[in-house]
């Protein structure tokens, strides 16, 4: 089954949609109050009010970014949309790159982050060596600082008592984030077994037996991609459990033999201190209504700046052989 399929088994679908003649899950869109800077509270209170009133959805679903990026055509605007399903007056597409397009307004959004594998890794001793002596030493000392967790393979389990586990870690991870998972995180992990089955990856973390962190991953065709991550800061704190989390879902897509390891957005250096590269892309808000698009467009234009990142690079350069050299006879 596809990534759009397993769109209409989350908790939070709630219409389709036709874009360039392609037919689209819409889901809701919920909002936390964020603590950071990057959205200022009228206009956070502006888009809940819009929220409330059923006005505001999404193509696809808060779960499964970066699993695809519809295609927009430049030269239209609301015409690229087939009918607008009763009540809608704004639409959200993640689309790659920054594209401008009529009736539309555009906010560039945090990178997703995504490491190449190279061909001649095939354990992941191979990548370590494969960086500069500071960045190796970094990964070594996040090993050892969390030699003493305990991880443990959960792929497609259905217990309930520790999809709640799960569901309690991921929301205290999540909760500074703009945009927030649905209610029902349970319902939401046991949508991805029973759509993905054992292409649906989920490792459990634990410390003195109690569990105090997990990834997920999924695999599609050549793409390990990481997903959701929710781990006790304060029980975990000095273990990096994040970075932790990332280098095993590394090591996972070198096993499995995929060509990227896609890491998501946020901790934009973390993830390029681990070789990740950057994808550009861009939420885009079809705005039916003209006043609310003008205040959106002055928005974008005198308020709105992405979140700044620094980006490091910890491969080694490959060494060159010289050319032979063919002297005279």
């Amino acid at each position: 089954m596809s990534v759009l399929q397993l769109v209409r088994h989350l908790p939070g679908y709630s219409d389709e949609i036709v874009l360039n003649g392609i037919q689209y899950p819409v889901s809701q869109l919920r909002l936390h109050r964020p603590h950071g800077h990057y959205i200022h509270s009228i206009w956070l209170r502006l888009a809940n009010v819009l929220l409330n009133k059923g006005g505001l959805r999404g193509i696809g679903h808060s779960c499964v970014p970066g699993l695809f990026f519809p295609q927009l055509d430049p030269t239209k605007g609301h015409k690229q949309i087939g009918s607008w399903p009763c009540g809608l007056t704004t639409l959200a597409v993640n689309v790659t790159g920054t594209p401008r397009i009529p009736q539309a307004v555009t906010f560039e959004a945090e990178p997703f982050m995504a490491l190449h594998l190279r061909p001649e890794w095939t354990q992941r001793e191979q990548y370590i060596q494969a960086m500069k002596s500071k960045y190796r030493l970094r990964i070594r000392k996040v090993l050892e600082a969390s030699a003493s967790l305990e991880r443990c393979a959960c792929h497609g389990s259905t217990d309930v008592d520790w999809l709640n586990q799960a569901a309690h870690l991921l929301r205290s991870t999540l909760a500074t984030r703009v945009v927030a998972l649905p209610e029902n995180i349970p319902a939401m992990l046991q949508a991805f077994i029973k759509v993905f089955g054992h292409n649906f990856l989920m490792f459990r973390y634990a410390l003195n037996g109690q569990a105090v962190g997990f990834v997920t991953g999924l695999k599609i065709d050549d793409t390990l991609h990481a997903l959701h991550l929710g781990y006790d800061a304060e029980k975990t704190d000095g273990m990096h459990l994040y970075e932790r989390c990332l280098l095993d879902m590394v090591e996972m897509g070198i096993q499995m033999g995929v060509k990227t390891v896609q890491m998501g957005r946020t901790a934009t250096e973390i993830k390029s201190t681990l070789g990740a590269e950057p994808l550009q892309n861009s939420l885009v808000f079809f705005v039916r209504n003209p006043l609310l698009r003008a205040l959106l467009k002055a928005y974008a234009r005198s308020v709105y700046q992405p979140p700044p990142f620094t980006l490091r690079h910890p491969f080694a350069s490959k060494s060159v052989k010289p050319a032979p050299v063919e002297l005279p006879d």
